[in-house]
């Protein structure tokens, strides 16, 4: 067995002269010539060995022995990278000017080169000597150092693990400034944290800020308050409040609207973590918000619209969409599409159900939607479910498993919490006011309005500000149009379109659309049916209580028969259920008006 080659263990690690434990014994490194290491046993009973230096320090027991015998902890190389990034361009380039010198002092050989110069072959000078060389040698280049300033540069650097940037302060008067100045943290701390107390509030002067900060300095160290050094750390007088709010950018925070100190609020401190999944359907986030456009009612009214979207935050897929009617107002003829209504829990539970099956592409739409066609593994799908046709739609099938929520009242009614329990899926619900516990489905709302919403006749624009005049004498869509429209989108545009969050798993530097990652994701995973039964999917519609008359059953101001007659024989009759009035349990989808189902509540089902 051999260790991993961690570098710790160059040549310029291993020196003429050290003594080293390689194969249960002791030596002393006696040469160097090429790849190869001579080494003489430390009790001089043997003759001397040549091995492979990299087979010898890849050795299992092998370790670099102190004087007493004890092997030595190797220091790891510094990381330059991580070292020098807070220095200046100017700073880093003198910097690693010095850190080449002094490994040329310190090893006899210069960064890169793997032949030392004349007078810096460490077999042949000794470290007083490099000094010399290098005095002479920097002063030929009228940069004047004599070799004790060489020397203590040298021991500065090697105690600071050969960090470049001592280097730099080496000689140097005073240290680079802290953020805030000399203000006490605990005083930074504060202002940021009054800013955040107020981000929801009216706004007001910076001067009032003043006032809360110290507040909070009371209420938080009313007894280091009592100490006068600690009084005199924590008081701040008010001009010197102004210029670090300045410093820290929280004057312009605090000048912002309201929306945008309530949405600087709400992020997450750094380092952001993103929302990370490594399979579809693993984690889903579900959002609802107004669509901004105009639409017909089932009453031929002018009316707004809202859309639900679940996005996948593996594949970045929309898997499934929902457009419903949103109305002000109380009451209305008809049903609860007519009236006031906004989206309900049975519009989440329709919009889950869309993650069950394929999606069929409809009369009209772009062969360009179809699946067939599309960067979606069609012939591997297709070959474990049937269900996939060459009129299945360009939108992959994805069974969620854990979906974030916010805590809206559809999103916390029993009926979808009961619905996603009976689906095995998990719900984690988003803290309020905190948009950034989904940011995947708030994002997706205003690429659904670049890129879809602007372009549908009854366009309101984003606010009252830019709305256009005369909205409603263009010649709007229904609901059920609006539908169909946003998951022709999807299909068609939203899946296909490359993603910047979406990156090759085999080729980083190309960007993938949703479709490409699921392809990716589902070769890996793997794709399973679940299909729900017909059962079932009745279970999850819309509940309507009905009478049954000859005419047949009339939902929503839509009269439904059936053609073998079957309805008839219930004419007039009671359903049995007093509670009900003796009403008959209908289930329907109103985004698919022509059928309906009536549960015969005698035993002869459905």
């Amino acid at each position: 067995m051999t260790r991993e080659l961690t570098g710790w263990f160059e040549p310029d690690r291993v020196r003429l002269g050290d003594h080293v434990r390689w194969q249960d014994a002791r030596y002393e490194v006696v040469a160097f010539a090429g790849p190869q290491v001579t080494l003489a046993p430390a009790a001089g009973e043997s003759t001397p060995v040549t091995c492979l230096y990299r087979a010898m320090v890849a050795a299992e027991d092998f370790a670099v022995l102190d004087s007493e015998g004890q092997a030595q902890q190797p220091a790891g190389l510094p990381p330059l990278n991580v070292l020098l990034q807070a220095a200046s361009k100017v700073d880093r380039k003198q910097a690693l000017w010095w850190h080449r010198h002094m490994k040329e002092i310190d090893t006899g050989l210069r960064p890169g080169h793997r032949v030392p110069r004349p007078g810096y072959d460490p077999g042949a000078t000794t470290l007083a000597q490099r000094y010399q060389t290098k005095s002479a040698e920097l002063a030929a280049a009228d940069i004047h150092i004599k070799p004790r300033a060489l020397e203590d540069k040298r021991l500065t650097w090697k105690r600071a693990n050969e960090n470049p940037l001592v280097l730099l302060l080496d000689g140097r008067k005073g240290k680079a400034p802290k953020p805030g100045g000399r203000t006490d943290q605990r005083l930074i701390a504060l202002m940021h944290e009054a800013v955040a107390i107020r981000a929801r509030e009216s706004g007001a002067t910076i001067g009032s800020y003043y006032d809360t900060v110290q507040e909070l300095l009371t209420a938080r160290y009313a007894k280091e308050l009592q100490d006068p050094e600690e009084r005199k750390r924590l008081t701040l007088p008010e001009s010197i409040f102004y210029k670090r709010m300045d410093e820290l950018g929280l004057s312009d925070q605090v000048r912002g609207t309201t929306r945008q100190r309530a949405s600087k609020a709400s992020k997450p401190p750094p380092p952001y973590t993103p929302s990370f999944a490594l399979q579809p359907g693993e984690l889903m986030q579900m959002d609802t918000t107004h669509l901004h456009v105009k639409a017909l009612g089932d009453d031929g009214e002018v009316i707004s619209a809202e859309a639900t979207g679940l996005i996948d935050v593996a594949s970045r897929t929309v898997a499934a969409i929902m457009v419903v009617p949103a109305i002000l107002g109380e009451g209305g003829p008809g049903g609860p599409r007519i009236g006031g209504r906004a989206t309900k829990s049975i519009d989440l539970v329709m919009t889950l159900a869309q993650c069950f099956s394929p999606i069929p592409t409809r009369p009209g739409w772009s062969p360009l939607t179809a699946a067939a066609v599309s960067a979606l593994p069609f012939a591997d799908l297709r070959a474990a479910d049937a269900r996939f046709t060459e009129a299945t739609a360009a939108r992959p099938v994805i069974h969620p498993r854990t979906i974030i929520v916010d805590q809206g009242s559809p999103y916390v009614s029993e009926h979808f919490e009961s619905v996603c329990d009976f689906l095995g899926i998990s719900l984690r619900y988003a803290r309020k006011g905190t948009p950034t516990d989904k940011p995947l489905g708030e994002r997706f709302f205003p690429t659904l309005a670049d890129r879809f919403s602007q372009y549908i006749p009854g366009w309101t624009g984003r606010s009252h500000q830019t709305r256009g005049r005369s909205i409603e004498r263009q010649p709007l869509r229904t609901i059920n149009e609006l539908q169909e429209c946003a998951e022709e989108w999807v299909a068609l545009e939203y899946q296909q379109t490359p993603h910047e969050g979406l990156r090759s798993p085999v080729l980083p530097g190309r960007v993938l659309s949703p479709n490409e990652m699921y392809a990716h994701l589902v070769a890996m995973t793997g794709y399973r049916p679940r299909p729900l039964s017909p059962e079932d999917s009745r279970h999850l519609l819309i509940p309507a209580w009905v009478k049954v008359t000859d005419k047949g059953i009339q939902i929503e101001n839509r009269t439904y028969q059936n053609p073998k007659g079957r309805l008839r024989a219930l004419a007039g009759l009671p359903s049995g259920l007093p509670e009900r009035g003796d009403k008959w349990q209908a289930v329907y989808n109103p985004y698919r008006p022509e059928v309906a189902w009536l549960h015969d509540h005698r035993g002869r089902g459905d």
